[in-house]
């Protein structure tokens, strides 16, 4: 496996933790919950929740295997987006500070602090 450390990623705002991660989980989770999905469990609402397996035309566990592969999706966007992003960014022109300055305020705010 490949360090972290050696791709320079930099998550400041905490972004995997607090979208990345509970929306996996919340995928994982969705998928089964479909896979268990019963209209004695969901009674009359089960056509506003899962209206393809109400009216029969998707099982649960196909449903389920659905849910999967629409995570699997996501997740593939994110990181084709997040490299070609990442890359774009990488691009002299455009100026992106030096790694030691990555956490330097004083390059993109004026700051009395530190003035004599």
């Amino acid at each position: 496996a490949l360090p972290i450390s050696k791709l320079k990623i930099q998550d400041t705002c905490g972004v995997h933790n607090l979208h990345g991660m509970p929306g996996v989980l919340g995928a994982l989770l969705g998928s089964l919950v479909a896979s268990l999905a019963t209209a004695e469990i969901y009674g009359d609402g089960m056509e506003d929740v899962f209206p393809l397996i109400a009216d029969g035309t998707r099982s649960a566990n196909s449903q389920a295997v659905y849910q999967l592969l629409a995570l699997l999706v996501a997740l593939a966007f994110a990181l084709i987006g997040g490299t070609l992003v990442g890359l774009l960014l990488k691009i002299p022109v455009l100026g992106s500070p030096q790694d030691t300055q990555c956490f330097e305020d004083a390059i993109y705010w004026e700051s009395q602090i530190g003035r004599a």
